[in-house]
């Protein structure tokens, strides 16, 4: 990798400033006042009683715009929950045969998607376990073969009559979804199975992504354990944890105010319907509230801070090695999250702690120390990373292992990936004058970490055997 020689490229574009010290510090004092004082004239001063009063009040309108979204899915799903129709159905289902099953409730679905805009409607049924859409039968619920499945054996220990669950919808191109479960009983009390619908998450993402901008907060809906079920950035669903948030005590009717550190707030609310917290964050600090005396200090501040940031730069420049990142969790090279982030988050000796990801895949370079002598070896990573980013998309998380291997976790089942991944060594092939070795596996949440990782690095190591440049899958 060819790094920076460290010399100041820029110096000479200072030369006018340190030619004459005394100039320079008068034109920073006097930048630093007059941005003080803007502050200070144009932006009117709020007490901090009043600031923590508009918080509650956006929070207020947050809230209502967001159970209003969530209230036509609940509805829906009730109602079709306790359609005397879908019930007769469900209770003759023996009587028919699958064909006549399939079609008499794939119609009943797509005139509900038709009616109400909701593409994933779905009918469970508990004697059959067939889980239908508009399409027809999508398969037989059994987590032996599919070990997600398990959600509806979940649903049911729950012993609740509805609940949320956020997940891929396999049925609708693996999109984020909230779905919307509501058991399905008949007058005598009998228990026929599950119906409901799903609210797209980047329907969600769009209002609140608009809150966000506008009120500059930060916006999540979260499980009572703190598991992040709702969010703008795709990478936290079902992925990140606002830990403490139950601590707050948050209740029905109204939010829970909270400073945290020095320069934050949250304000929290339990929301019945859902049974997941509304968290907002944002800033605590008021900057708009400045005195004399506090416009006086923040001139100071900001020369000193100024003058202190031009003197470094005058003396040492700023190089490649200064700009790299030190975090520990990301590789300094491709910016990837590392092994050390992955130890962080699951414990390589722990258990999956999620749900989310449903393969996982090794990768590295084959003869990679052979191509080091003839090409950059770090431009070749970089190229490799660079398109494992365009077939991966927003489907998994990319980790640099070590060296030039690498770890993909997948939110795709093993044998949806594997043509992605087909395509991402021709892709190496074709444009990086290199090949790579994939090995492929499902995740199995009752092994451990290093158990599933080690079943992806045996076969990595056949693909190699058998040549190279390819994937094997289990």
């Amino acid at each position: 990798m060819v790094q920076g020689t460290g010399k100041n490229k820029h110096s000479g574009s200072f030369d006018f400033f340190f030619r004459n010290r005394f100039i320079a510090i008068l034109i920073v004092v006097a930048l630093s006042f007059c941005i003080s004082l803007a502050f200070m004239i144009l932006i009117p001063a709020h007490s901090k009683e009043d600031l923590k009063n508009q918080r509650l009040l956006v929070a207020e309108h947050i809230y209502d715009s967001i159970h209003t979204e969530f209230l036509r899915p609940l509805t829906i799903s009730n109602v079709m929950a306790k359609d005397f129709f879908l019930c007769e159905v469900l209770k003759k289902e023996t009587s028919l045969s699958e064909k006549e099953m399939e079609k008499t409730i794939s119609d009943y679905l797509t005139t509900i998607t038709n009616r109400t805009g909701y593409i994933a409607a779905y009918v469970i049924s508990d004697k059959t376990r067939r889980y239908y859409s508009p399409k027809g039968i999508e398969k037989v619920m059994d987590p032996r073969k599919d070990p997600y499945d398990i959600w509806y054996d979940l649903f049911l220990d729950k012993g609740a009559d509805w609940d949320l669950d956020t997940d891929r919808d396999q049925a609708n191109g693996y999109r984020w979804t909230v779905f919307v479960n509501v058991r399905i009983v008949d007058a005598d009390g009998t228990y026929l199975g599950v119906a409901g619908v799903g609210l797209f998450i980047d329907a969600l993402q769009t209002l609140i992504e608009q809150f966000e901008l506008k009120y500059d907060v930060k916006i999540n809906l979260v499980e009572k354990d703190g598991l992040v079920q709702v969010d703008t950035s795709m990478l936290n669903i079902e992925n990140a944890y606002i830990a403490d948030v139950a601590a707050n005590n948050a209740g029905l009717n109204e939010f829970t105010y909270v400073k945290r550190g020095i320069n934050t707030f949250r304000v929290t609310r339990y929301v019945d319907d859902l049974e997941w917290y509304l968290v907002i964050q944002g800033e605590y600090i008021d900057k708009t509230a400045f005195d004399w005396k506090k416009t006086f200090a923040l001139t100071i501040v900001l020369s000193v801070s100024m003058l202190a940031l031009l003197i470094l730069f005058w003396r040492y420049g700023l190089n490649d090695e200064q700009k790299q990142s030190t975090d520990p969790s990301r590789d300094s090279l491709t910016g990837l999250p590392n092994r050390n982030y992955f130890t962080e988050a699951y414990g390589e000796a722990g258990i999956f702690n999620t749900t989310r990801y449903k393969s996982l895949a090794v990768f590295d370079i084959d003869k990679f120390r052979l191509a080091n002598d003839t090409i950059n070896g770090d431009s070749l990573i970089l190229s490799v990373t660079e398109l494992a980013r365009q077939i991966i998309a927003d489907q998994g998380l990319i980790l640099r292992w070590e060296g030039d291997e690498f770890m993909v976790l997948l939110e795709l089942d093993a044998d949806v990936a594997e043509p992605l991944f087909s395509d991402f060594c021709t892709k190496v092939s074709q444009q990086c004058n290199a090949t790579i070795s994939i090995g492929i596996i499902q995740i199995n949440l009752a092994d451990t970490v290093k158990m599933n990782y080690y079943r992806a690095v045996q076969l990595c190591y056949a693909a190699k055997a058998d040549g190279g440049g390819m994937v094997k899958r289990l």
